[in-house]
């Protein structure tokens, strides 16, 4: 892709490349729709040891980004903490 394409026009393309086949699940959809720091710093904490032996997973739950999806959660969680989730 040409480095002028905006991450908007990315996403829609992504999307169109996914639509077709076997469907993509949410959380693959997700992962795959964003880049950036904050990304590549939540796939740092999937690899982390502490995190891999609190929360083990499975080859098929790994082939499905539930690792991601944890950390995920856990910053949204995090996020939201002082608006008692409204």
């Amino acid at each position: 892709m040409d480095e002028g394409t905006t991450i908007e026009i990315r996403q829609v393309i992504f999307k169109r490349i996914n639509t077709g086949g076997e469907s993509l699940i949410p959380s693959e959809s997700r992962r795959g729709s964003y880049q950036g720091i904050f990304k590549d710093f939540l796939e740092k904490c999937v690899k982390n040891e502490l995190f891999n032996s609190l929360a083990p997973r499975t080859e098929l739950t790994e082939r499905r980004y539930e690792g991601f999806e944890l950390v995920t959660r856990f910053f949204t969680y995090l996020n939201n903490y002082g608006n008692q989730y409204k």
